[in-house]
């Protein structure tokens, strides 16, 4: 279904609309003017409120599709901003609003859960770098596809930080849209290439694999955590914050299901060497993490550095491996 079509929602399952393949589509609910889903390819699903006021068409975010019911989203529309707990887009900015002046809004409206702290602290370094002192002074409704080209190959020539920084300011464009500071759609990062090919590390060969996993059954007795977190690692092509931190209660049958990764909601399959090794751990646990901390209630931080040392072997370039499962046959 195209972009700017009416939708009867009470006959549709909200979960199950198809997202477009790039960039938002927005649907709008027939029974109630102005309420909108906006779909974005990111997967986000969200309620919102469209209206014109003085030739301007003024967004207000109502909530997310995914935990929002429709009959709430339509009592809210109808309530008016005086009864949200978020003020109106009018008391928040004016007409002619700076880069610089929205930023931090933006930014805020990510604490809530939306991004990782980490990802916050990487994104205000990004806008603090190669932002703000650019940018920062320009009107948003005035920022033009040829200023943001310009400006994406003059910090590609000079920073490996362009990924960020450009996800960034094209993050805070469509903030921008939702508050009637740009139309809708208009966002200048458009059609500029946020993924660069990666430049880390080969992964390491079959042979090295192997050696690391001898290494690994010398040294059980000695570190037993810090060993099965590097197998698992293995096993799973998981990230390393993802098995440091896994819980036991998140693990189901022959998956890990996980609410809070840094992508979001995954999950990670577990293999039958995989298994096996939980299952071993799991006669043990003592709390509910599968790799406690040895003095505090909380998780394992580390477990690679110490053990690779121990072998006398280098960890892959770039740390652990991640995205690359092993079985029993690659370690034979």
């Amino acid at each position: 279904m195209p972009s700017g079509t009416k939708i009867d929602f009470d006959a549709m399952d909200i979960l199950s609309i198809p997202l477009p393949a790039q960039g938002e589509k927005l649907l709008y609910d027939a029974k109630a003017k102005g309420l909108v889903l906006r779909l974005r390819a990111s997967g986000a699903r969200t309620w919102i409120g469209v209206e014109r006021v003085a030739a301007r068409s003024i967004r207000t975010t109502l909530g997310d599709a995914r935990h929002l019911p429709l009959e709430a989203a339509r009592r809210l529309l109808a309530a008016g901003p005086q009864d949200r707990s978020t003020p109106t887009d009018d008391t928040l900015f004016g007409p002619d609003a700076t880069i610089a002046e929205v930023f931090p809004r933006f930014l805020a409206s990510g604490e809530t859960g939306r991004w990782k702290p980490g990802t916050i602290r990487n994104m205000k370094a990004a806008a603090t770098t190669h932002i703000l002192p650019h940018l920062g002074g320009r009107k948003v409704r005035a920022l033009t596809p040829e200023e943001v080209n310009r400006w994406h190959l003059d910090i590609t020539a000079k920073s490996s930080a362009v990924r960020m920084a450009l996800s960034t300011l094209s993050g805070l464009m469509l903030y921008a849209e939702d508050h009637g500071l740009r139309e809708p759609g208009s966002n200048p990062c458009r059609g500029l290439r946020k993924k660069q090919k990666s430049k880390r590390g080969k992964m390491m060969s079959p042979d090295a694999v192997r050696k690391l996993w001898r290494a690994l059954d010398g040294l059980q007795d000695r570190m037993p955590d810090a060993c099965d977190a590097v197998r698992l690692l293995f096993l799973t092509g998981a990230r390393r914050s993802e098995i440091l931190s896994l819980e036991w209660d998140r693990i189901v049958g022959t998956r890990a299901v996980l609410e809070d990764s840094k992508t979001g909601p995954r999950t990670i399959w577990l293999n039958a060497p995989a298994r096996d090794l939980l299952a071993t751990r799991k006669e043990m646990a003592k709390g509910r993490f599968v790799f406690p901390a040895p003095k505090s209630n909380g998780p394992m931080k580390v477990a690679g550095q110490r053990l690779t040392q121990r072998a006398h072997c280098s960890p892959p370039s770039h740390g652990w491996p991640r995205g690359r499962r092993l079985s029993r046959s690659t370690l034979a």
